[in-house]
């Protein structure tokens, strides 16, 4: 039974999330008549079991302090080498968001590592709570991070970044556009 009210719950979010929609755990309870306790404690050990996050108000929205994704898009992409796209497809995340997280984390990193900061002085710097530097402190002593693995990890970070920018002409200011025809080498 609890099996089947795990696979319900998953199918329930993913169904709404499919339609555009977005379920919060209190709404799932209400469905199917369970306290939202229960269905949260459902929806985490699924999360466990099967290393993925179930769209739900929290995950898709970022709300909350009880939100894990971070942990788990940070492992995809730093310990099965995926790229940004698959670990956004993969956690029901935007790239865009899935970057955020990844750059926080070297942000973090710099900080704490290289320059030697303290918690509090590092969220001051970077601009995040003292709790979320921490998430992320404890997240880089899980993964062992060392100065050898953060230039690769980062040049592909901007790398890709890069890649989604436009940068064409027809994003450009007139007077940028007046500035390249005047600036290009004559054709010959």
């Amino acid at each position: 039974m609890a099996e089947t009210k795990i696979k319900a719950i998953h199918r329930l979010h993913c169904e709404a999330d499919a339609q555009g929609g977005v379920l919060a755990e209190s709404d799932t309870g209400l469905l199917l008549w369970q306290s939202p306790s229960t269905i949260s404690v459902a929806v985490r050990r699924y999360e466990t079991e099967h290393q993925c996050i179930i769209p739900r108000r929290g995950t898709v929205h970022d709300l909350g302090r009880s939100v894990s994704h971070k942990a788990v898009i940070v492992k995809k992409a730093l310990l099965e080498a995926k790229q940004a796209p698959e670990v956004a497809w993969e956690t029901a995340h935007s790239v865009p968001s899935t970057e955020r997280y990844l750059v926080d984390l070297m942000r973090v990193y710099i900080s704490m590592q290289r320059c030697q900061m303290t918690a509090q002085e590092t969220a001051f710097a970077t601009g995040m709570s003292r709790s979320l530097v921490k998430e992320y402190a404890a997240l880089i002593a899980e993964l062992g991070l060392t100065d050898d693995r953060l230039p690769g990890i980062m040049a592909d970070l901007e790398r890709q970044a890069a890649l989604r920018r436009p940068e064409s002409a027809s994003d450009a200011t007139p007077a940028d556009q007046r500035t390249a025809q005047t600036t290009a080498p004559p054709p010959s």
